[in-house]
């Protein structure tokens, strides 16, 4: 009986030895520095928040990246030009945001009685602009001091520069603006500013800029995007040219909505080490746009008193849609990788799959030899992506098994959101 069990199985195997089965795979669990959504949204309607798409058909592409100057492309319509950077791993430049700066809110009444500005270095920059129009500025309307000394304008400014000159060079400023460059001898220290002429309750905002300083804040946050309800965290410090680190010993951060109307504040999870978190809005705007980390810090060292604002733009996307846990993939004889992705989604529109496809050369090596990505208008209820890959391709001829699934991205198209993004996805064998 065992043999005959044996030879029906055989044949069966022979029987089905052409033909490409489908096998389901477990996406491998998230990392950090993933995009994965816990639980979906479902906050939003089509209505309230309906999808810009107009393409409707399904349409996909591949990208070799073995030894090909052109691209291979099926059925590309509107994927063109699809591909780009937002896949990569994030670098540092991307995450860490770096100021020499910082700002003073002001009224024509605080710039008349005088305002005391701290310096680090020489040659710093100061922009005054206010909307007020009773009187254009300019030096001959400002009064200065360095450290308590009354010092005369026209011999420690190196040169002045005016709205209209720096509207034309593409800054957008009010016209009544005056910037202007402090010389050598106006060095580290309290700069005393005060200005003639304002309307009282007129608002002004001051600008400090000191490029050679050499104090620079840093602003690191521990990603790029975020789903809704998630942590955002942010490490804040002060760094000197020579390698110094230090903790502000006063310092503030506030999450700034796209349209500047709602600022939640952030709270220190540890002051001594500059560490900063907040949990992204459970509700954010049905609008595109970024959020933005906004933080504040000063600290004196060496008498000297250092004080910097900067800024470090995140996205924050409603968790609408994202990937099942199980992927059904179809390996064909002729050097073909299907890979379907189940999606649920809570509100219909255009989606995209996009991934990076990792194979084995002929000497054990993996390496990536292609992009693909496709786009599909799903319903609410959500259904599934296919994501196609041909080893066929010119340049891919050599590499097999094993593979590796990276860089995979879920996409909003309509909507121009990223829901999930993960770094490996799968190992198939």
């Amino acid at each position: 009986m065992l043999k005959k069990m044996n030879l029906t199985i055989a044949a069966l195997a022979m029987l089905f030895a052409g033909q490409a089965v489908a096998q389901s795979e477990m996406l491998l669990p998230p990392v950090a520095g993933d995009l994965v959504a816990n639980q979906l949204s479902r906050s939003f309607q089509d209505t309230q928040w309906p999808s810009r798409h107009t393409e409707l058909a399904r349409v996909s592409y591949q990208r070799s990246l073995v030894n090909v100057k052109r691209p291979t492309k099926t059925g590309l319509g509107g994927l063109a030009g699809l591909v780009d950077d937002s896949t990569v791993p994030l670098s540092d430049s991307t995450l860490v945001s770096e100021s020499r700066q910082y700002f003073v809110d002001a009224s024509g009444q605080s710039l008349a009685e005088g305002i005391e500005l701290p310096l680090s270095a020489p040659g710093a920059i100061i922009r005054i602009s206010t909307s007020d129009t009773t009187g254009a500025l300019s030096l001959d309307r400002l009064r200065l001091s360095i450290d308590g000394a009354v010092v005369q304008a026209r011999k420690i400014v190196e040169r002045t520069v005016d709205g209209h000159s720096l509207k034309a060079a593409g800054l957008s400023v009010p016209t009544n603006t005056l910037a202007f460059r402090l010389g050598r001898e106006a060095g580290a220290g309290i700069l005393g500013l005060s200005v003639d002429g304002l309307t009282p309750q007129q608002p002004a905002l001051v600008q400090v800029f000191e490029p050679n300083s050499p104090w620079v804040a840093r602003l690191r946050v521990n990603s790029q995007r975020f789903l809704a309800g998630q942590p955002i965290k942010a490490h804040l410090s002060i760094q000197s040219s020579s390698g110094g680190t230090i903790v502000p010993a006063t310092a503030s951060a506030v999450l700034t909505s796209p349209s500047l109307d709602q600022r939640q504040p952030l709270q220190a999870s540890n002051e001594r080490s500059g560490s900063w978190q907040i949990t992204a809005p459970e509700r954010i705007q049905a609008e595109p746009g970024l959020y933005q980390v906004n933080a504040h810090a000063e600290a004196e060292i060496d008498g000297i008193v250092v004080r910097r604002d900067l800024g470090h733009a995140v996205a924050i996307a409603p968790p609408t849609a994202r990937f099942g846990s199980t992927v059904s993939m179809v390996r064909g004889k002729d050097q073909s990788l299907s890979l379907e992705f189940p999606v649920e989604a809570t509100i219909s529109g255009r989606y995209q799959v996009g991934a990076t496809l990792y194979a084995t050369d002929k000497r054990g090596r993996l390496a990536a030899v292609a992009t693909a990505e496709t786009a599909s208008v799903l319903p609410a209820a959500g259904a599934s992506l296919k994501l196609d890959f041909d080893l066929n391709a010119p340049g891919l001829e050599g590499y097999g098994a094993p593979f590796e699934i990276r860089d995979l991205v879920l996409r909003d198209q309509g909507r121009m959101l990223i829901l999930e993004q993960r770094q490996r996805a799968l190992v198939l064998d």
